[in-house]
Formats: structure tokens, C-alpha cells, sequence
């Protein structure tokens, strides 16, 4: 028997960092559906979309929450926000 691969996920997406490589529907602070593949991390999909540009970012909420790294579920809100700078 052979298991079968996992059905992607949707999540809801809003970054304030504009993604190396062109996502459809990015629009800087707008929220929008994003489909990835089942059991992808925080890690992986901010290395997919960030890869030229991630030392832009200063922290990445999931649902209301600032965290490193989890594993994505279905319709998580991912918020990815710019590095701050002050003085």
C-alpha cells in the first residue's frame, strides 16, 4: 500500500516585505489565499518567497502570533512584517 501525498493547503497571506519572485495576488498589506503543499513550515515558505530579500523581514506572525517556525495548517493567517528601524 501506498500512501497518498497530502492535499495542499490554503492559507491566508499578507506581507509588508515584497517577495522575491513574483506571487499572484501579492499586494503589500493586503491579505489574500495562498496554496501550498501540505505540511510546509513557516521556514520553507518564507525561504520559497523571500530567498533575495528575508534579512527585510523583522518577525512573522501565524494567527495573531509571533513565532519562528511551525508547520502550516489550513487557513492560517500568515503575517509576514518589514524590519524596523530607529534610532
Amino acid at each position: 500500500m501506498g500512501s497518498e501525498p497530502a492535499s495542499p493547503i490554503t492559507v491566508k497571506f499578507k506581507s509588508y516585505v515584497t517577495p522575491s519572485e513574483h506571487v499572484e495576488g501579492f499586494e503589500s498589506g493586503k491579505e489574500f489565499p495562498l496554496k501550498l503543499r501540505a505540511a510546509i513550515t513557516l521556514e520553507e515558505l518564507v525561504q520559497q518567497l523571500f530567498s533575495k530579500n528575508r534579512n527585510h523581514i523583522g518577525f512573522k506572525v501565524v494567527n495573531g502570533k509571533v513565532v519562528k517556525d511551525k508547520v502550516l495548517s489550513d487557513g492560517d493567517l500568515i503575517e509576514i512584517y518589514r524590519l524596523m528601524g530607529g534610532g
